[in-house]
């Protein structure tokens, strides 16, 4: 049985899918770590055919380590936004803690983490790395911890949700125009928080509040907001849109 884990998006889509396995990232990272010692290998034989100057030769190989142990995850996490050879064979994907995909900054921080820490503190087997996968509930390593991600098992997927805030006939295609990506995360915390609140809020204070996001929002889209609808309806355009943006661009890699 899988475990899972639920992730509630900044765009309130709940979202539950099972936790890679240890021994699943295991063989994935075997996958990984064979093609990288591979091409590794290969590029050393390259250099010492050349017969260069051993302190160069030196120097790039140490380049050449960056190159491969640095380069390869971090090149195909970003470009795939999440995957690796390894992870494509074992149906895993590396998402942020929100449940998006994960861009430069996580794949980088993943990438030097394994590096410097399960390679060159504690050596090559992968050992502090499987005791922290097996002491969190999620499965993650220092490098997951410290980027904020966490490794899923795509190809058993439970499923997502449905949305809290379906999307409204009239403003949704206006919404679905805008490049929403530009939102940051605490105003769609805040926008969500808003939602969630309404049925507690009294009118004046929902169209106070309400009125006070919309201002926000549209000095981060930087595009003026409908007029003639309740701010609550904005709100929620603007984050079923975002929500609907986020899995589009999920199925395009």
């Amino acid at each position: 049985m899988h475990v899972t884990g639920d992730f509630t998006t900044g765009e309130a889509v709940d979202v539950r899918i099972p936790i890679a396995r240890v021994g699943t990232r295991a063989i994935a990272q075997f996958v990984d770590g064979f093609l990288q010692m591979v091409g590794f290998l290969g590029a050393l034989a390259v250099l010492v055919a050349l017969s260069l100057d051993p302190a160069l030769e030196a120097a790039l190989a140490i380049v050449v380590f960056v190159a491969v142990f640095v380069g390869y995850p971090l090149v195909f996490e970003t470009v795939t936004r999440g995957r690796t050879v390894g992870k494509f064979a074992l149906g895993l994907q590396v998402v942020r803690d929100d449940g998006g995909p994960i861009g430069l900054r996580e794949a980088a921080i993943r990438a030097l983490c394994a590096v410097v820490v399960d390679i060159w503190i504690f050596g090559a087997f992968g050992v502090v790395a499987t005791i922290t996968s097996l002491s969190s509930d999620r499965g993650r390593r220092i490098g997951d911890a410290l980027a904020g991600t966490t490794v899923v098992a795509l190809d058993r997927s439970i499923g997502v949700a449905p949305r809290r805030f379906p999307p409204h006939p009239i403003l949704h295609p206006w919404a679905m125009s805008l490049a929403l990506d530009v939102l940051d995360a605490q105003l769609c915390s805040d926008l969500r928080t808003y939602l969630l609140r309404l049925p507690d809020l009294s009118p004046p204070a929902q169209y106070e509040l309400g009125t006070a996001l919309t201002h926000a929002l549209q000095r981060s889209l930087r595009v003026p907001m409908p007029t003639g609808y309740p701010p609550a309806e904005v709100v929620g355009a603007i984050l079923a849109a975002r929500a609907e943006q986020a899995i589009i661009d999920s199925h395009r890699v």
